[in-house]
């Protein structure tokens, strides 16, 4: 196999001045849990229904979902369980979590539109486990592990109650078809639909990789080490061949691709300040604007291309924000004036999930729509 390198000199970094235009976002606080004080949405479908994590009123952590008018549901744990650890959601509706006991292991979880949970269990060997996607179909891709050790087997479930064991490893994501990416030490690995473990390529010279996402054609993006020790982002085709995304920046990495192919991620100069980047799906880099500041994060992305994150602006501050396809920056309006506020999901209708400190009430989960 060849190793491609991309976009070696094709860079564009933008220089675009802040626009505020960011207010056709109306912000919503969708509210707690009885007698709970935190709320934070994770994600929203296109059909607005929000997902997230909510504190009851034993301060235990709990899954729930906000349907489209705002209305909170507490998605229980298993019956021998108290808290829960929310994962994802799907556009069908079918959440996953992990129902724990305690930090160090825990029970894969899924709830059907019913929200009655139902346990996606491990082995004998393996009994701890751990959900990690869910597909709108319903199948779960995720491993089975041993508390306190390293040992995972990766699995999917099917909504029958099926398991599919694809190797040593922990899960990372899961595209439509069932191909799931992971690792296991340094390793990364990559499954196709039908479980048969695809050879993830290294570039000469590297050492390790990671894989952060996949889309439904099989591509895969992420990270590879160089042998200078310094990380560069890269993305992979469903056979594992690679395709080192060079930048001119030090280090860079890749955590999102869209629709059209493009390659969302960060790129940094090694003096600690990040700056959000988008490639092409011919490779040529694009570097975000920010607020004026030195530095942006990424958040999420949607197929479509837009993009969340933070950037700070001269004062320092991080504010949550969002680019367009033309990479233009938005600013999001606050729920609460100079409240700390931290976006999280986008859909591809371009709804915002995230949530907001509210002064005297705690952090509460919001839904910016427009």
């Amino acid at each position: 196999m060849g190793t491609g390198l991309a976009g070696s000199t094709l860079t564009m970094v933008l220089m675009v001045s802040p626009a505020q235009a960011g207010d056709t976002y109306q912000p919503a606080d969708l509210g707690t849990l009885p007698g709970g004080q935190f709320s934070d949405a994770m994600m929203v479908t296109n059909h607005g229904e929000a997902f997230g994590a909510a504190l009851d009123s034993a301060g235990h952590e709990r899954a729930v979902r906000w349907d489209p008018a705002g209305r909170i549901t507490d998605l229980p744990p298993l019956p021998r369980f108290s808290s829960v650890r929310p994962v994802m959601m799907s556009e069908t509706g079918i959440a996953i979590g992990v129902s724990r006991p305690d930090v160090l292991s825990g029970t894969a979880t899924r709830w059907g539109r019913d929200g009655k949970p139902v346990e996606l269990p491990g082995t004998a060997e393996y009994p701890s486990t751990e959900a990690v996607a869910v597909s709108d179909r319903g199948v779960v891709a995720g491993f089975a592990y041993k508390p306190g050790s390293g040992e995972a087997i990766a699995r999917r479930w099917d909504p029958r109650g099926g398991v599919t064991e694809l190797g040593r490893g922990r899960v990372r994501a899961m595209n439509a078809g069932g191909a799931v990416i992971g690792w296991s030490a340094d390793q990364p690995l990559y499954w196709d639909p039908a479980g048969k473990a695809i050879p993830v390529q290294v570039p000469p010279g590297g050492t390790r990789a990671a894989l952060s996402a996949i889309d439904d054609r099989g591509t895969v993006v992420g990270w590879t080490e160089a042998a200078d020790g310094n990380l560069h982002a890269a993305k992979w085709d469903d056979k594992g061949r690679i395709t080192v995304l060079e930048t001119g920046w030090k280090y860079s990495s890749a955590s999102a691709i869209t629709d059209g192919g493009e390659v969302i991620g960060e790129v940094g100069a090694g003096d600690g300040k990040t700056r959000v980047a988008r490639w092409d799906a011919r490779g040529k880099l694009t570097v975000l604007p920010t607020l004026g500041g030195a530095r942006s994060r990424f958040t999420a992305a949607n197929g479509a291309g837009t993009v969340l994150g933070l950037a700070d602006s001269a004062d320092r501050l991080d504010r949550p924000v969002y680019w367009d396809r033309e990479g233009r920056i938005f600013e999001l309006p606050p729920l609460v004036p100079g409240a700390f506020m931290d976006p999280r999901g986008i859909s591809e209708r371009g709804w915002i999930a995230g949530g907001s400190d509210i002064p005297g009430q705690g952090f509460h989960a919001v839904l910016w729509r427009r």
